[in-house]
């Protein structure tokens, strides 16, 4: 399951990111074991709006796509 595929406001541990994705969303935050919460999604193939370590940051679809998770807990 990914970020973009996961249901909204669930608790999710990070469990993978695609390689050649890894440095740039560990910039952000994001590294396998991570535990993160999708907010919202726009409209329109719009970006995923995701809650990690009390931050909320905007993610392109394509980039939701090739990070990993796993859900933890419902809302």
């Amino acid at each position: 399951m990914t970020l973009a595929d996961i249901d909204l406001h669930i608790l999710a541990k990070v469990t993978g990111i695609e390689p050649g994705l890894e440095p740039r969303v560990r910039a952000l935050g994001l590294a396998p074991g991570a535990f993160v919460r999708v907010i919202r999604r726009a409209i329109l193939r719009g970006p995923v709006i995701i809650d990690v370590h009390g931050r909320q940051l905007a993610l392109g679809r394509g980039v939701a796509r090739r990070v990993f998770v796993e859900p933890v807990s419902t809302p």
